[in-house]
């Protein structure tokens, strides 16, 4: 079965402001991974679909000064996604619009 992609551009509330960012979300069955873009890196993450539109990541954020694993749960529509960011630094409400990649704008 081909998985179904979503690419969403996001902000995420960190303590010194907002971040811009993206995530690209490949869904097959119940399974989910992809990338996502904040701090400048981009890096992979797995997941899993845990109810229809719910979701829950892991994975690596790559800042400047150091590489936090952090988890995350939230979920998303078809124009939008949400989700915190949870890692030992604290945790970051994020916030996205469904991107149109071929088009080169959000919805």
């Amino acid at each position: 079965m081909k998985p179904e992609t979503r690419v969403f551009l996001i902000e995420t509330l960190v303590p010194l402001g907002k971040r811009n960012g993206k995530i690209v979300l490949h869904i097959c069955n119940s399974r989910l991974w992809g990338t996502l873009e904040l701090f400048g890196e981009q890096q992979p993450f797995n997941g899993s679909l845990t109810c229809p539109n719910q979701i829950t990541l892991w994975g690596k954020l790559k800042t400047a000064l150091s590489t936090l694993d952090y988890t995350a749960a939230g979920f998303f529509t078809n124009e939008t996604i949400t989700f915190e960011i949870h890692t030992k630094k604290g945790i970051f409400p994020t916030y996205g619009t469904f991107y149109e990649e071929n088009e080169g704008k959000a919805k």
